[in-house]
């Protein structure tokens, strides 16, 4: 069982304190209007707990995250949800590219015993399938953006498996999620969280394991640091113009040869839409469907429900 450092509790607990009391201003598209309100969680000397009527956070062994509805939880068991991963794995011919200790009952990572659940083991595939593609990553300490982490499963990998340090950009109400997740797995990291970071110069943010900002601290973001960049099934839910900005963002923070992923489907603004070409040229690795999604309704109707992964790399 997880025992939390009381300076982890109270940096959390003011960050909640500055989320609830400064960051209504920030923008959000219309899906997260609606969602967001719903999500939050705190942290405990036991780790974290959901208090949101939703819950994206995995559940650990022994210490069920609390209230609110687990989302996919009613698509599989969790020895399905094994199953469908190492099927996905299977369909591209790769093995699993990580150490992480995958069982049909848990997920071990960092020594904290995970129930497999749907986001879990979609974040364990795309790991897996991003790794083993984007072959001259660094092979330890890479430096990774990714833009909506939801609870924090992809850049929890990106962090065991690599020691990669992570800068998630995500709306206030997901980073409480996120954060409190992140803090239980690995208490002993370092962490700069988004009430911490002040001042208007490019900072040089890699001496920390995990960064935290707002949408509107990408200032904070100097050119060229990011190895790879990532976003899974946000970029979906925003409007044009934040996709823009997102991919003008990526255009400038990711290094040459670096990598470039979205996981996302046609839903409020087409793939079609996506301006791969007009901030940056890649070469593309891979475009195909996101394999463990397509065992699952309503994704595996194909179509506009397809999720497609999509691996680029950032021209010399």
């Amino acid at each position: 069982m997880p025992s939390i450092p009381e300076s982890l509790i109270n940096r959390h607990k003011t960050l909640t304190e500055f989320v609830n009391s400064q960051t209504s201003s920030i923008d959000r598209s219309t899906f997260w209007q609606k969602r967001s309100p719903q999500f939050s969680a705190v942290l405990t000397p036991n780790g974290y707990e959901n208090r949101g009527e939703a819950n994206n956070l995995p559940e650990l062994v022994g210490n069920p995250s609390v209230c609110g509805h687990r989302s996919g939880t009613e698509l599989a068991t969790p020895e399905e949800f094994i199953r469908a991963t190492r099927g996905a794995l299977g369909k591209i011919n790769q093995a699993p590219v990580f150490e992480t200790e995958l069982s049909d009952d848990s997920i071990v990572i960092s020594g904290n015993p995970l129930v497999p659940d749907f986001l879990l083991c979609k974040a364990i595939f795309c790991f897996s399938r991003i790794i083993g593609s984007a072959v001259d990553l660094p092979v330890n300490r890479g430096t990774v953006l990714e833009i909506g982490a939801g609870s924090g499963t992809l850049a929890a990998l990106m962090y065991a498996e690599r020691n990669d340090c992570v800068v998630i950009i995500d709306l206030p109400e997901m980073i409480l999620v996120s954060s409190a997740f992140l803090m239980t797995l690995f208490p002993g990291a370092q962490f700069s969280l988004p009430h911490e970071i002040s001042g208007e110069q490019k900072n040089d943010l890699s001496d920390n394991d995990f960064v935290f900002l707002f949408p509107d601290q990408v200032e904070h973001l100097a050119d060229e640091m990011f190895d790879l960049a990532l976003n899974l099934v946000s970029f979906m839910e925003m409007k044009q113009q934040q996709v823009n900005e997102y991919f003008s963002l990526v255009g400038r923070t990711l290094r040459t040869g670096g990598y470039f992923f979205s996981s996302n489907r046609d839903k409020g603004l087409p793939l079609a839409l996506y301006p791969w070409h007009e901030f940056a040229d890649y070469i593309p690795i891979f475009r195909e469907p996101n394999w463990f999604m397509q065992q699952f309704p309503p994704w595996s109707a194909g179509g506009e429900m397809a999720v497609i992964d999509d691996l680029r790399k950032k021209k010399f």
